[in-house]
């Protein structure tokens, strides 16, 4: 490489000698670009500061010459790749799955994933479908598929008819982890039995003299040994439920409805009720189980305290249904005798001298079973002995059956029933009896006559009595003679 004379005159001379010189053109070397002049580099100067720094302390004399150095070639930017954005998309390879006992069941009755405190997801309704891969198909699941791993919410929900009404929902589990998509299991840890309601009607509780409920009645279904399910039995043998929380949560508040007495049932008319037997891999049995019972009027809500806060009392008027654990050896409820028995068999072999007439004598019981016999679902049967204090009363050979005047049993707890003489069975000549049903355990009571004329006072029969009381008596007699 060829480099010109050093010229090491000061920048000043150089520039009065040449007006025209310019350091940036000056260069000492072939322009190849492989060398380059720079100043200190540990000083951090440049080519520009040592001339600066020549014209500011020179006088004439060059104190810090130019310096030749290898050019440095320019580092090349790298090519970094964009950085991709973070996958937000959650993973949606997982499910819930929900055992339901028995095959074909309706798609009105549904379950619900729902949303907790640590997510923001939307409600899900799933029916229950038949799982065909069984050899004996005997089951059905609820899938939730397509679901993040993220623990939901699970529910029973059920429609509301009338204007405005909001679904009713049901919390079976607050905390239910779904399982990969491809999981599959013998028996899942979640299963719901579907029962079938009906009732002993004498005092042998066998299931010859067993019938299905009747219209207008009430069942209650308790969990924990606490209230969970109010529903009426309507017509057809399918049951509706009443909106229990609301009322319960209202009872006690100005927003109280104006008849306490009153929980009307507004829920979707079913033919079965679906009953948790497992939830999250826990049996409902004992303590955690649950219990029905039967009411052939609406209970008091007095009542209602009553049979929660004393698990004694409601064992023995409650009917435990801890047998349904013979399904999961069993696949299904062959069951011989208790409560709990398969539907297949149920009231066709009913003793026909202890079952009471029917309304529509067009129609066998056992005719509302055969929609769900052969869907493997379970019976329930509960106590629907009648219960009544039979009281009766004289009114006189020979005089006219009284019309107007009426008999009044009321309990302390508040419950009443009015029987009109009119409507009273004339057992023999002279003689009314009168049948007041299914009152309240445990309660005292008053037995008020009232002629129902102006002026005239109500007169008690007996006062603040037990029930015990007063069949102890065998047959309470009174008179019951016109006035």
């Amino acid at each position: 490489m060829r480099f010109k004379p050093l010229d090491v005159r000061p920048f000043r001379k150089r520039l009065e000698d040449d007006k025209s010189y310019d350091i940036v053109e000056d260069r000492y070397w072939e322009a190849d670009q492989t060398m380059s002049i720079y100043g200190d580099p540990e000083l951090g100067t440049s080519v520009w500061d040592d001339v600066r720094s020549l014209e500011q302390t020179d006088y004439g004399i060059p104190l810090l010459p130019y310096v030749i150095r290898d050019k440095v070639p320019p580092i090349p930017e790298r090519a970094v790749p964009p950085v991709p954005p973070p996958n937000t998309e959650p993973d949606l390879n997982y499910k819930i799955v929900i055992e339901v006992a028995g095959i074909k069941h309706p798609s009105s009755q549904r379950l619900y994933l729902d949303a907790s405190r640590e997510n923001d997801l939307a409600q899900e309704l799933k029916t229950a479908d038949t799982y065909r891969k069984d050899n004996n198909p005997y089951r059905s699941l609820v899938v939730f598929h397509n679901i993040p791993n993220i623990p939901r919410k699970l529910g029973l929900r059920i429609a509301m008819h009338g204007r405005g009404e909001p679904p009713l929902l049901l919390p079976l589990i607050d905390s239910i982890q779904p399982v990969p998509k491809d999981t599959d299991k013998d028996r899942w840890e979640n299963i719901i039995i579907p029962v079938k309601p009906l009732g002993y009607i004498t005092e042998n509780q066998t299931r010859p003299e067993a019938d299905v409920l009747p219209e207008s009645g009430w069942i209650y279904v308790f969990w924990k040994n606490k209230l969970w399910r109010e529903l009426q039995v309507g017509k057809h043998q399918t049951y509706r439920d009443t909106r229990l929380s609301y009322y319960r949560n209202t009872r006690h508040s100005k927003l109280n409805p104006t008849n306490t007495m009153e929980r009307e049932a507004l829920g979707t008319a079913y033919d079965s009720i679906w009953i948790p037997y497992k939830l999250n891999g826990e049996v409902q049995q004992n303590a955690t189980g649950i219990k029905m019972m039967y009411s052939k009027r609406q209970l008091l809500w007095e009542e209602i305290d009553r049979l929660e806060s004393t698990p004694s009392k409601l064992s023995s008027r409650a009917t435990a249904i801890d047998a349904l654990s013979i399904y999961e050896t069993n696949q299904g409820f062959d069951l011989e005798d208790g409560p709990i028995g398969p539907i297949a068999p149920a009231l066709l072999d009913q003793n026909p001298d202890v079952i009471p007439p029917r309304q529509n004598s067009r129609i066998n019981p056992a005719q509302y079973l055969d929609r769900n016999r052969q869907n493997k679902i379970s019976v329930a049967y509960l106590d629907a002995t009648p219960r009544g204090l039979v009281v009766k009363f004289e009114y006189g050979i020979g005089k006219e059956k009284p019309k107007d005047q009426m008999l009044t049993l009321q309990a302390d707890e508040g419950w009443s029933h009015t029987l009109f003489a009119s409507d009273m069975e004339e057992i023999e000549a002279g003689w009314l009896q009168a049948v007041f049903e299914d009152y309240p355990e445990g309660a005292t009571f008053d037995l008020i006559k009232d002629s129902n004329k102006p002026g005239v006072l109500p007169q008690y029969l007996f006062y603040d009595l037990t029930i015990e009381d007063v069949q102890a008596n065998d047959q309470l007699s009174q008179s019951f003679a016109t006035t």
